[in-house]
């Protein structure tokens, strides 16, 4: 994942919700990433830090939760968490499944 466009959109919202709620100055952003998403928290973190320096969010903490995968299969509609690359069903071996969660990638609160 590209880190300085997702947190440049993900701040953006944040200083609007800001700005919404009459706000100067945030203290806490909390972020839902799905754990499907190929995130580089290091890197994320210092690109957010860079483009909030001006703004209602610097210093605010950045709380990031990962929000586990779980997958439903196509052919037996079994819900499971894929284990490993290939998410074969548990109950069947089935390969094609739907994805349920672990893509979120949003802003969730601001403090």
């Amino acid at each position: 994942m590209r880190q300085l466009p997702s947190a440049q959109t993900i701040l953006e919202q944040a200083i609007r919700r800001a700005h919404e709620a009459g706000t100067e100055r945030v203290n806490e952003v909390r972020l839902a990433v799905g754990e499907l998403i190929a995130l580089n928290e290091q890197t994320f973190r210092a690109d957010w830090s860079a483009l909030a320096e001006a703004s209602v969010l610097v210093g605010a903490a950045l709380h990031i939760r990962r929000i586990p995968a779980e997958f439903q299969c196509m052919a037996c509609f079994n819900r499971y968490l894929p284990a490993g690359p290939e998410p074969a069903c548990p109950n069947c071996g089935g390969v094609g499944a739907k994805v349920l969660a672990g893509e979120e990638f949003r802003l969730e609160e601001i403090r």
